[in-house]
């Protein structure tokens, strides 16, 4: 077996990062356009490239938040090469390096669950993903009745104080994650509505992004909010704005990723559900290897995605 490079990849890295994004359509994860971008500008991003004769054919990512916490975002390894050894190669070497004083999160699909427990890893829940057509929901959204009385309005983020904003994700996720948060926010095509109520207390926030493969539409998510309401006064507030004013994607859609847990955030389910959404079949299991980490996961409405935190 040819010998493997593995190195740490930086924002400048241009034919890595194609890798990635290109691996990533290949195998239908549904990602960002700029989602490897905005992860690439985060403190500790954790991005490895594994390499032979300096051709990328594997990629794994621990991207690290503070001393205590970091998320295995992504596990890719080229089809030709795979069952030669490389995916355990760059895993192993990336993942003897982590401290084991952290815990790690991950997105698994439920057959590989099993295989990360040897690794330490245990499952908490389930992320659902489900399909949102936008003039569809928008037309439901308008034709719910709202008990929020106009306590609850909606901000674009040059409307609100960027430091405000980021202090509400960090306390929602539950780790700072300011420079990666701050390219999401505004990579190419997407769009952000923040919901504020009477006192100018931000209490939600929405971000949706154009598609890697734009048929796919767009990747809806971070959906944080501190109730149902909540997340509803931003959707319709988001896809009024995106169908208003011309989309940058071929399909109007949105993908988002559920987290479902009656202990922690039953209406993420519930919205879906009253917003008639559709489940694409695709489901998850949030691991852990030190139980809960931090984070208000009752206003979990939808993550980032699965491959980003």
């Amino acid at each position: 077996m040819a010998e493997l490079e593995i190195h740490e990849i930086r924002s400048n890295d241009i034919s890595a990062i194609f890798f990635i994004n290109e691996t990533m359509a290949s195998e239908k994860w549904q990602s960002g356009l700029e989602d490897t971008e905005s992860l690439l500008c985060g403190e500790h991003p954790g991005v490895y490239i594994g390499e032979l004769n300096g051709k990328p054919i594997a990629t794994v990512c621990f991207s690290k938040y503070g001393n205590a916490y970091s998320h295995f975002g992504f596990y890719l390894v080229d089809k030709k090469y795979r069952g030669m050894g490389y995916g355990m190669k760059i895993f192993s070497t990336v993942f003897k390096d982590i401290n084991s004083s952290q815990n790690i999160s991950a997105y698994s699909v439920p057959n590989m669950v099993e295989k990360y427990e040897i690794h330490g890893f245990r499952a908490q829940w389930l992320c659902l993903q489900h399909k949102l057509d936008m003039p569809k929901t928008l037309e439901i959204l308008k034709a719910i009745p709202s008990n929020q009385n106009g306590l609850t309005s909606t901000k674009n983020t040059n409307n609100v104080h960027q430091e405000t904003l980021l202090r509400y994700d960090t306390a929602v996720f539950g780790y700072q994650r300011h420079s990666f948060l701050i390219k999401l926010l505004h990579a190419k095509g997407s769009h952000v509505k923040v919901a504020v109520n009477s006192d100018g207390a931000i209490t939600g926030y929405a971000v949706a992004r154009v598609a890697y493969r734009q048929q796919e539409g767009y990747i809806l998510g971070p959906l944080f909010a501190d109730s149902v309401e909540a997340a509803k006064v931003l959707l319709a507030a988001l896809f009024e704005e995106m169908l208003s004013h011309g989309l940058s994607s071929s399909s109007p859609t949105a993908i988002i990723n559920c987290p479902c847990s009656t202990g922690r955030n039953s209406n993420s389910m519930r919205l879906m559900e009253q917003l008639e959404g559709k489940n694409t079949g695709h489901h998850l299991v949030y691991i852990t290897t030190k139980g809960v980490p931090l984070g208000l996961f009752d206003k979990w409405f939808g993550i980032a995605s699965p491959g980003i935190g």
